[in-house]
């Protein structure tokens, strides 16, 4: 089995354990693609249910809210057809048509449904598009029982490539990382989250402003699993230790005083866990701290990377 050794903090956090490992063995990451979603006229909407019913697996049809969904299968894969809420003119335009775990199979199949009746009616293929695409890194420790150090270390360490200020948000179990911590803003954004199966999953979704750019549209499909690879966007830094903040600190603030009492109160934070545990917050705080005294903040310089390792590609294709 190839093994990566995925390397943790130099010395233990402040706020974890003595007994945190000094490394990972984890199996080759395996990328896929979670979710394709399109955006379709609404005037092909009938013509697209009327193949998919007489065609895939019904599996009924429900309220969201004040949307409308009608759920399929077919070669395994769910697919939605979402008619948005009538009493806002602009979204009941497009029809969302989703694919969860897409097949190449399903993939070619829905495009074809979809220019179909674009064609069926007289519409320029241009009123279908490729709006956001989910792909998925997934990563096992060797040992399951590691499984919650390596969700740890992903969390704590993950960020973007070109990260923003304020882009980190957390939920439940889900760590999110885009434009202002919403990963459906912008042109990308990233999840990190536990999956059954004893895996972490590094989701990037790639919004039409990545899409687009990239050349993709509905007859692109089918896309393979990595068209676009995850660890081109995710990047993992090792947090900074209260010596290496105290460094910082010392260079940029002359008065000794001034220095001690400020960072006897960063060093405070990062003990209490105000300063967050997340490295996208560290750099946040640090960055501020910089630039308010007229420097220039290279993160490459104050923040070790470590690279993902490269993906297999993946089983879906």
């Amino acid at each position: 089995m190839p093994r990566t050794v995925f390397p943790l903090h130099p010395e233990p956090p402040l706020n974890k354990p003595k007994s945190f490992r000094n490394s990972i063995y984890i199996r080759k990451p395996v990328q896929s693609i979670d979710r394709i979603q399109l955006s379709v006229d609404s005037r092909c909407r009938e013509a697209c249910l009327a193949v998919f019913n007489a065609e895939f697996q019904c599996r009924g049809q429900h309220p969201d809210k004040r949307d409308w969904v009608w759920e399929f299968t077919f070669d395994r894969c769910r697919v939605q057809v979402v008619r948005y809420d009538p009493t806002k003119p602009k979204a009941s335009l497009w029809t969302s048509i989703r694919i969860q775990d897409p097949t190449r199979l399903c993939q070619e199949k829905v495009a074809e449904i979809i220019i179909m009746a674009l064609d069926s009616i007289g519409l320029s293929y241009d009123r279908a598009s490729v709006t956001q695409v989910e792909f998925a890194l997934d990563i096992t420790p060797g040992s399951p029982a590691l499984l919650g150090e390596l969700t740890n270390l992903l969390q704590a360490s993950l960020t973007m490539k070109h990260a923003r200020a304020g882009s980190h948000s957390a939920k439940d179990t889900t760590h999110y990382l885009g434009k202002q911590g919403n990963v459906r803003q912008g042109t990308k954004g990233i999840r990190c989250y536990p999956k059954e199966g004893n895996r972490v999953r590094v989701e990037l979704q790639a919004n039409r402003g990545l899409l687009g750019p990239k050349g993709v549209t509905i007859d692109s499909l089918p896309l393979a699993p990595d068209f676009i690879k995850v660890a081109d966007y995710a990047r993992l830094y090792r947090r900074l230790s209260s010596r290496e903040v105290g460094k910082i600190v010392a260079k940029l603030i002359p008065s000794l005083a001034n220095r001690r009492t400020l960072l006897a109160a960063m060093v405070r934070a990062d003990v209490e866990g105000t300063l967050a545990e997340h490295v996208v917050d560290q750099m946040d705080r640090i960055r501020r701290f910089i630039e308010k005294r007229g420097r220039r903040y290279d993160r490459g310089r104050l923040f070790t990377e470590w690279r993902l390792p490269i993906p297999l590609q993946g089983e879906n294709s």
